[in-house]
């Protein structure tokens, strides 16, 4: 029998009966990610990770994980959030080590009331502390994480460095500068308003919420000051330079049609005005690879891209129509969108033109390496 990366026994055949139920439900891509043009990785409705070296043209699935979502700095230094953990790899997946595992205040506040009564045990402390010593060691450093969870951090890993990495919820802002081990709170406490954040450089970093403010950091997250804001929710933003940015959030005009309004800033955030487009439905991706090249995805297909800064904008035509949940650039070029029904579409010049690498769960099977 075949062992999984982190060395426990591996049963093939539910690769393949994962196969028939892939084909079946025809599973989408929920996450990606391309830290090269060759090597990405994507995450599938089951949580399965598979990981592709040359480009997309051939697919394999990663042993002994599955995962809500994937962020890799390197091809091989990569995070992982799944089964209520975070996972770290140096090796392009082929082992994962856990580096956040639940806080040991919330062990120790839920799980007496699991372990009692037990027999000859009146004092949980007895319980708990070779759990509790397991986790300390598990963490690092003989010191717990602090201050956060896993559930904070899911879905908005973003790679740094090998060691460093950022994420938010709603609530928090968290960074990391020792490979996930240990989490530290920036800032303020945003009151499930915070909705996407962009960092230009380590000091220089925005953040958009729900209500259409625009938030500025110049210390590295530390501090936050109200810079501007928008009609509508800063749902997404992106700051390609420090003064130059976009912002998307749903249309909130009386009467309007469903769409996402697109915003720019030229003054740090200062101030923003309504550019003249609309994107049809829910956008689900703002990317700038420069000043003046931009994207902009979401539903029934929709990929859009600028080459005037955002004044203008063209409409790609794919013979697909996808929602699309990832638009990823590994070079200002080469860049892939990731999305529903198995879709993954791939751009070699810029995004002028995109090529469909997979569509539908059987297309996708024949790059699949057992």
């Amino acid at each position: 029998m075949a062992m999984t990366g982190n060395g426990r026994p591996r049963d093939e055949t539910q690769d393949v009966a994962f196969l028939k139920a892939f084909r079946r439900g025809d599973m989408g891509f929920d996450d990606a990610s391309f830290p090269t043009p060759e090597v990405g990785y994507v995450v599938d409705a089951a949580q399965r990770i598979f990981k592709t070296e040359d480009g997309g043209q051939h697919w394999r699935l990663l042993p002994g994980i599955r995962g809500q979502d994937v962020s890799f700095a390197t091809p091989a230094v990569g995070y992982a959030v799944g089964m209520g953990t975070l996972y770290r790899t140096e090796d392009g997946g082929q082992t994962w080590r856990p580096t956040l595992v639940p806080l040991a205040d919330a062990i120790t506040t839920t799980w007496p009331a699991l372990l009692l009564p037990y027999p000859g045990v009146t004092d949980p402390a007895q319980l708990l502390e070779p759990v509790l010593a397991w986790y300390r060691q598990t963490c690092g450093a003989g010191q717990p994480p602090a201050p956060c969870t896993v559930t904070q951090i899911a879905h908005t890993i973003v790679p740094i460095s090998e060691s460093a990495a950022h994420a938010h919820s709603q609530n928090h802002i968290l960074l990391t500068e020792d490979g996930g081990y240990h989490w530290a709170l920036l800032g303020q406490t945003w009151n499930r308003f915070l909705s996407d954040t962009a960092r230009v450089d380590a000091m220089l970093w925005y953040a958009g919420t729900g209500l259409g403010e625009v938030y500025r950091s110049r210390d590295g997250g530390a501090a936050w000051h109200l810079r501007g804001s928008i009609q509508g929710a800063a749902s997404l933003v992106a700051f390609p330079t420090a003064e130059v940015g976009f912002a998307t959030g749903p249309i909130s005009q009386p009467q309007a049609p469903k769409g996402y309004g697109l915003h720019k800033t030229e003054d740090g955030g200062a101030t923003w005005r309504r550019l003249p487009v609309e994107v049809p439905g829910f956008a689900s991706c703002l990317v700038f690879v420069s000043e003046k090249r931009g994207f902009v995805a979401g539903e029934r297909g929709i990929l859009m891209r600028t080459i005037d800064g955002g004044e203008t904008w063209t409409r790609a035509s794919l013979p697909v129509k996808p929602l699309f949940e990832r638009l990823l650039f590994s070079t200002p070029t080469v860049g892939y969108a990731v999305g529903s029904r198995s879709t993954i579409l791939k751009t070699t010049d810029g995004g002028e033109s995109w090529t469909v690498l997979t569509h539908g769960s059987e297309r996708f099977e024949k790059g699949f390496e057992r």
